[in-house]
Formats: structure tokens, sequence, C-alpha cells
């Protein structure tokens, strides 16, 4: 590549269509001529080796309280993105996680098993009924925003309402341009969301039930401040379902542009727990997280000075050739491995039962849809940096 349009490259060249609809050319350039990158548009380094990656990720001096923290009593968008585990180190963060992780631990994941499955059935019931159906709206949207709400003991009644404010926080994050309408909307939504949280919290702490917020709010009691759980329920809510949507409807998609590893489920589907972790590592629905140095600090061979950004590049790093053989070839069979839910202690904390649900859900499709393929045109990438899915995805069987 030139020197000269190495040096423009930027993490927002992926808004740009050819990027947007195959972004593998933009992460080679990386990987082949500077893994440790200087992005001029977003006055960061970016960094997309894996090694590099995982180095970066576990650095003490890499700090993830990249955010201004407000007062306590703070209601604004940035007081309660401060707040959450994405934004934490420790010692608060280790206070918050060691909380989310009990109502996250793996047992208690599984014991969720039952109620996937049936919810899984009661979609694709619907799905088969109808003959065709927009996978994302019909299967990849309302099965993690069912499953993260029961979790967590959200009223079903109250889901839209989550899954607005869910997409609310996830369009703060995107690293896209918001007009001033869209931003003040999506802060807008984030403060309504968390005071919901507080008078969820309240409420169980009077009446606990057997739920995660009943967990966090008497587990918490004392420990960590009500704005500090009420934002992290958001951030729960929000990874569980924006996330979670996107890896499913980008697994299937992904699997659609390359039938003999379709086929390959069918006729195997015993594969579908490695095929699960492939297709994360292929078309991770999360690209890319920040940090912020704390020191003069060296990472991959370069100085970054403190107070400067960097921005660890998840999606490149699963693409890198000196980590994985053929890294840019889908194969259902290669396992786990990747980067898809990030390194170190802020690994994505509902990754077990994101895990689970990929499972339960490709085993399904798999067995009741073995002639699934595409309706009608392919579908449009969702134009978002940190985040990748589709909006839409007509399926017909």
């Amino acid at each position: 590549m030139d020197p000269t349009a190495m040096r423009a490259l930027s993490v927002q060249d992926l808004l740009r269509p050819p990027l947007l609809a195959d972004p593998s050319p933009f992460y080679a350039a990386l990987l082949q001529f500077e893994p440790v990158h200087w992005d001029p548009v977003r006055d960061a380094w970016v960094i997309s080796r894996y090694d590099d990656v995982m180095a970066a990720l576990a650095h003490p001096h890499l700090s993830a309280a990249r955010l201004a923290r407000d007062a306590p009593s703070g209601v604004s968008a940035e007081a309660v993105l401060s707040r959450q585990l994405l934004y934490l180190d420790p010692p608060a963060h280790t206070r918050m996680r060691t909380l989310v992780n009990r109502g996250l631990a793996p047992s208690l994941c599984a014991a969720l098993r039952p109620r996937i499955r049936a919810v899984v059935t009661e979609l694709l019931d619907a799905m088969q009924a109808a003959g065709r159906a927009d996978f994302v709206r019909s299967f990849a949207s309302p099965l993690p925003i069912i499953v993260v709400t029961e979790l967590i003991g959200v009223p079903p009644e109250d889901r839209d309402r989550i899954r607005d404010w869910s997409a609310c926080l996830g369009l703060l994050l995107a690293g896209i341009p918001l007009d001033a309408p869209q931003e003040d909307a999506a802060h807008q939504g984030i403060r309504v969301a968390v005071e919901y949280f507080r008078d969820l919290l309240r409420e169980r702490t009077r009446r606990p039930r057997h739920d995660l917020v009943s967990a966090l709010a008497v587990g918490g009691a004392g420990a960590m401040d009500r704005d500090d759980i009420a934002a992290n329920l958001l951030l729960l809510v929000a990874a569980g379902h924006g996330t979670t949507t996107h890896l499913l409807g980008n697994g299937v998609s992904v699997l659609l542009d390359h039938p003999e590893q379709w086929q390959r489920l069918v006729h195997h589907p015993d594969l579908v727990p490695l095929a699960a972790d492939e297709l994360l590592r292929y078309e991770c629905p999360v690209r890319a997280t920040g940090r912020v140095a704390l020191s003069d600090l060296e990472v991959g061979g370069h100085a970054i000075a403190s107070g400067q950004r960097v921005i660890t590049l998840l999606a490149a790093a699963n693409r890198d050739a000196t980590r994985f053989t053929a890294p840019d070839t889908l194969d259902v069979a290669r396992g786990p491995r990747h980067l898809a839910f990030g390194a170190g202690i802020h690994r994505c904390p509902g990754a077990t039962l994101a895990r689970l649900e990929i499972q339960i859900a490709f085993a399904e499709i798999v067995r009741r849809f073995p002639t699934l393929r595409r309706a009608g045109e392919s579908p449009q990438w969702i134009p978002n940096v940190t985040f990748r899915g589709h909006a839409s995805l007509p399926v017909t069987f």
C-alpha cells in the first residue's frame, strides 16, 4: 500500500460502502503494513495484531477509564457510561464485576438451557409457519431480548422499552457521526433507562425475586452506589441483546455466503459448538474497544505516550495470519481462540450466555431448515465502526 494512503487510514473508513460490505482489506492492510497504526482522524493508536491486542488488553497502564466521571448523582449519558464495566478500572471494576459474575455464573446460565430451547422453538415455529422471514426481526432480535430480560428480571411488558434504550446506548458507542436530534434522543433514552433501573432496584430491595436485579440490589447494598448498579444493568441489557442479535444474524449471513460450510453443519450438527466460535471469530459483533495510556509505554515496538488513546481492533486480530491458518477462510471445525469477547479482566461477562444461545439456536436451525437460503437481495450492513451486524436478513426455507 502507498505510504501516504497508509498514513491517512482511519477506522472511520470502515463506514465507506466497499469496506462496510467487506472490511477484510482494511484489516489486512493494518496487519501487513502497520499493526500499530496512528489514526489521524480518531487521534488514537489502532492496534490490530492478535498478540499486541492481547498485550494491550492486559496492560496495567492502559486504562479502560477513558471517560470523565461526573458526580454520583449525575445522570448525563457520559456519567452513566463512566459507571459501566466497560469504562471501569480496579478496584471499582472488581467490585462490580464480582456482583455481575454471580448472576452470570456458568452454572446459572446452564440452568437457562430449557428456557432458551423453548424460546428458540417458539420463534422458529412462527418462522416456519410463515414460509419466509426477516431472520433479524423474527429471530435474532427477539431471542436475546427475551432471554436477557428474564434473566435480569424485567417484566415482559417492558421489553420493547428496554430494547429501545439498548439501541440508544449502542448508538452512542457506534463511533458514527450523529445529528443533534439523534444525539439528544439517545441521551434522553439513557437517562430514562437509568431511572427505570433505579426504580426496579428499589422495588426488588423490598421484594426480592430469583433474578439478577434482586441479586444486585441485595448483594450490592452498601458496596456499590445504586447509580452504578443501574448503569451496569443497562449495559448488560444492551450487551445481552444488541451484540447477541448481531452474532446470530452475522452467523446465518456468513453461513449462507458459504454454502459448503452450511451443508457441513447440516450433515454434522455435532460441529455446532465449534462453528459458534468460528462464526464469532470470522464476523465478530464487537469490532473494537478503547483504552487510554496512564503512562509512557510500549506496545508492539511502538512508543505510546501518556494520555494517548488506543483502539484495540478485535476484528482484525481475529484475522491475524500469525495466529490463524488461512484466517480469511471460514472453517466451522476450527474452534475457539478468538477475541470476539475481548480478553483480560474486561472480557465480556455474558460470554457464556451468548455462546449458549448461539449453540442452541444453530443446532435447531440446521436441523429444521437444511435448505435455508436468502430471500431477495443481499442485506445491507448497519453503518457502524464499533459493532457489526445487519438491520435485516430476509430468508426462506
